[in-house]
């Protein structure tokens, strides 16, 4: 099982280099880890665990067609009601113009609360509110209008996580 994970992480990051050369403008994985312990009915137990490991992928496809991809290898790849349950997101955005931009794909649902724009691997308590989401990322088309620099209108058309 540890070799065949291992030759996956290698393959991985083969594929990714040699990719890397034409669309990819950055690639790196994260990882964070912890040590648990308890005892329970007086049996102790301990011991390391990998809570998060993700590959990201961020790259262009022309000069106005933009991709970003994570992947989670900690987590269960297909569950019954979500196919692509391991793939956090994976999003296209089209630049239409310099103030204009659509972007389609799995993304996060806006939904407003303090850690939205966090990584889950940097948020140890969610709030209630994120917490009690089925599916924060999912399909969905947004469409953003730059107002002016770093203020921006958007628009959001996706399935609800609240149902």
């Amino acid at each position: 099982m540890k070799q065949t994970f291992l030759t996956v992480i290698l393959a991985a990051f083969c594929c990714i280099s040699a990719v890397a050369q034409n669309f990819v403008d950055d690639a790196y994985v994260d990882i964070r880890t912890g040590f648990a312990q308890s005892l329970q009915e007086g049996e102790y137990n301990g011991g390391f665990h990998v809570d998060y490991l993700n590959i990201h992928l961020k790259g262009h496809i022309s000069d106005n067609l933009t991709y970003v991809l994570r992947h989670r290898l900690t987590k269960a790849a297909y569950a019954d009601n979500n196919p692509l349950n391991a793939t956090d997101f994976a999003w296209m955005t089209w630049q239409a113009t310099p103030k204009f931009s659509l972007t389609a794909g799995k993304h996060p649902v806006w939904f407003g609360s303090f850690e939205f724009d966090e990584d889950p691997i940097n948020v140890f308590y969610w709030s209630k509110s994120i917490a009690d989401l089925y599916q924060y990322f999912t399909l969905g088309v947004t469409g953003t209008y730059e107002v002016a620099p770093s203020q921006n209108i958007s628009f959001q058309f996706s399935q609800s996580p609240l149902s």
